[in-house]
């Protein structure tokens, strides 16, 4: 294993322990705040659904999450269009 790899992740996770957040969480906090409708949030990374789902829940937003069929964390298509059709009758104010 690269040491770096190995180190960057020791790193991240000390972070996250200390409850330091990514500046991206910051500014996504900002900008739901701002907001009175519903939103939209993509992102790149499986991981980071969960994460954001947990601190959205935290500041008492409601929020649904939506992954693709593929691998094991992935929803099913009944699920998916559940969620969907759940957002759309505004059970929740974010669909990640």
């Amino acid at each position: 294993i690269d040491p770096n790899f190995t180190r960057a992740l020791h790193l991240a996770k000390d972070a996250q322990s200390k409850g330091i957040e990514h500046s991206k969480i910051l500014k996504l906090k900002e900008i739901i705040n701002s907001i009175s409708g519903k939103a939209l949030i993509f992102t790149s990374y499986r991981d980071s659904v969960d994460v954001i789902f947990n601190k959205l829940t935290e500041m008492g937003i409601s929020a649904g999450i939506l992954i693709g069929k593929s691998g094991e964390t992935g929803l099913k298509q009944k699920k998916q269009i559940q969620t969907v059709q759940d957002f759309r009758d505004g059970h929740f104010r974010v669909l990640i």
